[in-house]
């Protein structure tokens, strides 16, 4: 009895180790497809188009963004945070029934804002713009359902899956976009119907997917209990609610910046500046993705409920030493960008993109503050609730605007830039001075707790 044990647990703790490095790898793969992808999109379409129809297209793309954090963005915190309690309490029939009633009613409502917002800006602007607000709409729609795929076989931590569809992404895009400006012409709105395919087909592929795995077909198969479902919509819609308020602002943090140099300089610059956001976020996005894309289920599934304050402490002690990989990757990167910034920017994109190459590193710290302020509100997710969050969210959204069009008009591109770089920086101290208030609230419940 004695020595079985030991040895036991020392096959548990290698098939552990073993599992873990097979999904390391395939994060690594999928993210590594995804960051090739996205260059050689920016390469391609930066070449084809130029700054001005490149600018149409980016100006669409916010659209999209804005529909997805806006929508599909609360919901999908809802579902990513949920899947593992449902999971933990045997309930998953009732809460994917509940899922799926919501997506029904957002697709329902983004076709028919698509429709009036491109009727619109028709009758307003001209019928270029309406057809980029309308497939801007559609293409929110499929990227909204994928990335809901996405975080759920993510949550049951089929990583394969994940890093196959998320590296095919980039390049299904750019691939099905040039084939479409080939056959009909050079424009931001049939680029977005190209990146509408992309996503459709995607979505496709990742519904299949999803119904081959056991564990969600003998959910789906099953009748829901409807007083479970009815707490399900319930609690998903009061942990959703505040990502609604909060996604209207971050839209704004998250594309102010481009609104305004819109508004200052026109399309043109808006699409070398965009250009520019995607060459600098591209390291940022690829390696903040896997390291969260790989630890997030491992954070929740160790938080689980949150009954004892055993799970709140490896929970948050595991969310600290992803932060600081990620600031340690960054550092490596931003030195790179740096001292080689022409040459990556005319390497990736075009000699006109590469004369605005000295705004590259401003975006990029820009850009890593952002993230670390997304990574560090983690620990909200972690207490089921980001309400404290939402002040945070507002000085983001304010800052970005005010910052971005004062030194903007003063320092141009630049200027928008520095905005951007501030206002991401204001963010992140906030975030960490409310993340101390959840670490004081639980060493007083620790203290107050009776023995």
């Amino acid at each position: 009895m004695t020595t079985s044990q030991p040895l036991s647990l020392v096959a548990a703790g290698l098939r552990r180790a073993s599992r873990a490095r097979g999904e390391l790898l395939w994060v690594v793969i999928g993210q590594g497809l995804a960051f090739c992808g996205s260059f050689f999109s920016v390469k391609m379409l930066t070449s084809v188009m130029g700054p001005v129809e490149y600018g149409k297209l980016a100006f669409g793309i916010t659209l999209a963004g804005v529909l997805q954090m806006f929508l599909y963005g609360p919901l999908n915190q809802a579902l990513f945070r949920y899947f593992s309690v449902a999971r933990e309490q045997g309930e998953l029939t009732s809460y994917l029934s509940v899922i799926k009633r919501f997506h029904r009613g957002l697709a329902v409502f983004v076709v028919v804002v698509a429709i009036i917002a491109g009727a619109v800006v028709a009758l307003r602007v001209s019928n270029e713009w309406a057809l980029v607000v309308f497939f801007a709409c559609i293409y929110g729609l499929a990227t909204g359902v994928l990335s809901s795929f996405a975080l759920m076989q993510n949550a049951l931590r089929q990583r394969k899956i994940v890093a196959i569809h998320q590296g095919a992404d980039p390049w299904f895009r750019a691939l099905i976009s040039l084939a479409l400006i080939y056959v009909f012409r050079n424009s931001g709105f049939v680029v977005l119907i190209g990146f509408f395919c992309a996503a459709a087909l995607l979505d496709i592929s990742q519904a299949l997917f999803a119904l081959r795995n056991q564990e969600v077909k003998t959910a789906l198969q099953a009748s829901p209990d409807l007083s479970v479902q009815s707490q399900y919509r319930k609690e998903l819609l009061a942990y959703a609610t505040p990502y609604l308020f909060a996604a209207a602002i971050n839209s704004i943090g998250m594309f102010g910046d481009r609104w305004t140099l819109q508004y200052l300089f026109g399309t043109g610059q808006l699409g070398i500046y965009a250009a520019l956001c995607q060459i600098a976020n591209a390291p940022v996005s690829v390696i903040s993705g896997m390291i969260m894309q790989l630890m997030t289920p491992v954070i929740f599934e160790r938080a689980g409920t949150l009954q004892s304050e055993e799970q709140k402490h490896r929970s948050k002690r595991l969310l600290i030493g992803s932060i600081a990989l990620f600031t340690g990757a960054m550092v490596i990167v931003g030195t790179a960008f740096a001292i080689f910034g022409r040459t990556v920017v005319a390497w990736v994109s075009s000699p006109v993109f590469a004369e605005y190459h000295g705004v590259l590193w401003i975006i990029f710290v820009g850009m890593v503050l952002f993230h670390l302020a997304q990574q560090s509100s983690v620990v909200g997710q972690i207490h089921r609730t980001i309400r404290r969050y939402l002040p945070c969210y507002a000085l983001n959204a304010i800052s970005t605007l005010l910052l971005s069009f004062v030194l903007g008009r003063k320092f141009g591109m630049t200027g928008v830039a520095a905005g951007l770089l501030l206002s991401n920086a204001l963010y992140l101290v906030s975030v960490l001075i409310v993340n101390r208030s959840f670490v004081q609230r639980s060493k007083q419940e620790l203290v107050s707790a009776p023995e």
